[in-house]
């Protein structure tokens, strides 16, 4: 296996997800929107101390 073929096994499906991420984010704003106030609330939101906060 060559250096390309590595580099293009590991960036094809990066791109690829990204991508649909996208779509998901586009087609379902709120799940999205629900996924990030859960994951906010999970990091600490308002009450987060320290530099999280």
């Amino acid at each position: 296996m060559t250096l390309y073929q590595a580099f293009e096994t590991l960036v094809v499906p990066l791109i690829v997800l990204a991508c649909a991420l996208h779509v998901v984010g586009r087609y379902m704003p709120r799940t999205r929107e629900r996924l990030k106030a859960s994951l906010a609330a999970g990091l600490g939101g308002a009450s987060a101390s320290g530099w999280r906060g």
